[in-house]
Order: C-alpha cells, then sequence, then structure tokens
C-alpha cells in the first residue's frame, strides 16, 4: 500500500459528481479529506490522500484525468 496526496479542482460541470465514491467503489482506493471547498455556485477543491496499490492508484489518477 501506498499513499499519494492529490490536489482536484472542480469546475461548476463535475461539483455534483460522486467523484470519491467512485475512486472508492471502482478502483478500490481507501481516500482520505484533508480539505475541501465545494458550493454549487462556484469552483471548488478538495486535497484529498489517496491509498491503495501502485497499480490501483494509476488507474483511480487515470479515472480523475477524464473529469473536466
Amino acid at each position: 500500500m501506498i499513499s499519494k496526496k492529490v490536489l482536484i479542482i472542480l469546475p461548476k460541470t463535475e461539483i455534483e459528481k460522486p467523484i470519491v465514491n467512485d475512486l472508492i467503489r471502482y478502483y478500490d482506493l481507501t481516500i482520505k479529506i484533508i480539505r475541501a471547498k465545494i458550493t454549487p455556485e462556484e469552483e471548488g477543491y478538495m486535497l484529498i490522500d489517496i491509498i491503495g496499490s501502485a497499480d490501483d492508484i494509476e488507474k483511480g489518477m487515470t479515472f480523475l484525468g477524464t473529469l473536466n
């Protein structure tokens, strides 16, 4: 198991997507939310710690790359 800290910037179009849920469910990752600010009317951000195997983290990062 390894850990990787990631800052995710969320445009308004991505705010309502279940990003953390998808990382946990589909990529077998543990997510620790370190800091987040998400509101429906503006850009948001999440600083998260992703924990899992190197392969699963890489797949999760690929998923994050598909978001706007």
